[in-house]
């Protein structure tokens, strides 16, 4: 399906590109996709560029998105999911890719299942897969230094979540996380999968990376 015509250019968004590293090795269908991940509230910082530099290496180029620097004014999902829908279709043109993977990680994880729910329907039916990565309760679409501290937005999430489809999402959360909205999903709406460790998993992002692509719908 064609997204039409791709926005001349992003410059207003902040973005940080990560190129595919390699090959698409053993799944081919990775020549097709690309990711765009939604940073958490710390930026675009170790976390987030140890998961895209991982997809890189299997092939997937990154769309990085820097949730605090975005944040920094006042937001709403309408805007987001308008900027979301920009951005897909911009890469997919440019990286003449047609499938999308959506990654939000933390605050990221938070916002992206209001952006969703409002893509416009040629844009949603190139997403493959959403990964929403330690997603909390509740979301933020303003950045307070207290998120620091933690503090969390007023927007609740699980309206939101209860909309998508577990065929296409899939939430990961650590272990020991005792806030993460991931395990109080009904199956139908996603996959909740724990992994080892906190809100940083563990620190092995080859293994989430390989852990979200092989989520994707075959």
């Amino acid at each position: 399906m064609s997204l039409g015509a791709p926005p001349a250019q992003l410059a207003d968004l902040p973005i940080v590109e990560v190129p595919a590293t390699a090959a698409a090795g053993s799944d081919a269908g990775n020549a097709r996709r690309f990711a765009v991940l939604l940073s958490g509230d710390g930026g675009w910082a170790g976390i987030d560029k140890s998961i895209a530099a991982a997809l890189a290496k299997q092939g997937v180029p990154v769309a990085g998105f820097d949730s605090l620097r975005y944040f920094w004014s006042a937001r709403t999902p309408e805007g987001l999911a308008a900027d979301l829908d920009r951005l897909i279709r911009y890469y997919a043109a440019r990286w003449q890719r047609s499938e999308v993977l959506l990654i939000g990680y933390s605050q990221g994880a938070d916002v992206l299942p209001f952006a969703i729910n409002r893509l416009p329907a040629r844009t949603r039916a190139s997403v493959q897969l959403t990964a929403l990565l330690g997603l909390g309760q509740k979301a933020a679409f303003e950045f307070h230094v207290t998120h620091w501290i933690g503090a969390s937005g007023d927007r609740p999430i699980a309206p939101e979540a209860q909309k998508l489809s577990a065929a296409g999402t899939l939430c990961i959360h650590g272990s020991d996380e005792r806030d993460s909205l991931c395990p109080q999903l009904a199956p139908k709406h996603v996959r909740a999968l724990a992994l080892p460790g906190g809100h940083h998993f563990g620190g092995d992002y080859d293994a989430l990376a390989g852990r979200i692509l092989e989520a994707v719908p075959r």
